[in-house]
């Protein structure tokens, strides 16, 4: 069967992951079926004074100067890059601008000014249900397009760790009602999903000793809902006390067949 265009045209494709003490790179091969062929991670120094998104980006440039012109690069965000609000339903919000507005004022009232040099990006969903906005410093997208225009790549897009996971692991949540973390090193951010949509997100510090089914039933006591339901993570390896068992919590870091040294990579895997 003829193609369009031969595969050696299609560009390669570079999913970076940032995070404040490392650099994650996955590159995959030209083709029309992705494959890894290689993946590499970066630790990183953050200097006294530094915004914790410069030294990844920095690296990051020096990668994207080794790379083919157009290779498409797919960005995912650590979780301490980003913040998030759960912006309950109103049908007296009509259009995007109206919502913007109502997700900026949500942000400023939380963090304060610092809000005001932030984008926000809101998740599209039924009418009736929470929407989910996330934000990300202004000043971190525009270097993130600079860098990427400078070494004539293209940057394809952007998005937070949460939404890269739960699209990874979507396909295989078959109930209805979950509890969906993610863990990094010491933080995890912890979302309560009725009918699969967001009904609840908290981010939280991950001490050793602490187990994810203490957080749900205090984060539920909190909210005064139930605490019941399946949990489900992605991410960095837990503490003993949260050893995956098939009666409440679940691993779905990797897919069968995935090597385990694969997880430290959990950020960028597609």
């Amino acid at each position: 069967m003829s193609r369009w265009w031969p595969e050696r045209l299609l560009p390669t494709r570079l999913r970076v992951g940032l995070a404040p003490a490392q650099l994650l790179l996955v590159r995959h091969a030209r083709g029309f079926k992705s494959r890894q062929v290689s993946r590499e991670m970066l630790p990183l120094t953050q200097e006294a004074g530094a915004l914790p998104w410069q030294a990844p980006l920095a690296a990051l440039r020096g990668v994207l100067a080794k790379e083919t012109r157009g290779t498409r690069v797919e960005v995912v965000l650590s979780q301490r890059f980003t913040r998030h609000a759960l912006l309950p339903w109103s049908g007296e919000l009509r259009g995007a601008a109206e919502w913007l507005a109502f997700a900026q004022h949500r942000f400023r009232v939380t963090h304060g000014a610092a809000a005001a040099e932030w984008d926000i990006c809101i998740a599209r969903e039924a009418a009736g249900a929470p929407r989910l906005a996330c934000a990300i410093d202004r000043a971190l997208l525009a270097a993130l397009r600079e860098t990427c225009a400078a070494a004539k790549v293209r940057l394809a897009s952007v998005q937070p760790f949460l939404a890269s996971a739960y699209n990874r692991a979507r396909d295989g949540l078959k109930e209805e009602d979950l509890w969906f973390a993610i863990v990094e090193e010491g933080r995890m951010t912890l979302g309560l999903l009725r009918k699969k949509h967001w009904t609840l997100l908290r981010t939280r510090n991950l001490a050793g000793d602490t187990s994810i089914e203490d957080l749900v039933e205090r984060e539920a006591a909190l909210a005064g809902i139930s605490a019941k339901g399946k949990i489900v993570y992605v991410g960095a390896p837990l503490p003993a006390r949260n050893l995956p068992s098939p009666g409440r919590i679940q691993d779905r870091t990797l897919r069968a067949g995935d090597p385990l040294d694969l997880r430290a990579f959990a950020m960028v895997l597609a």
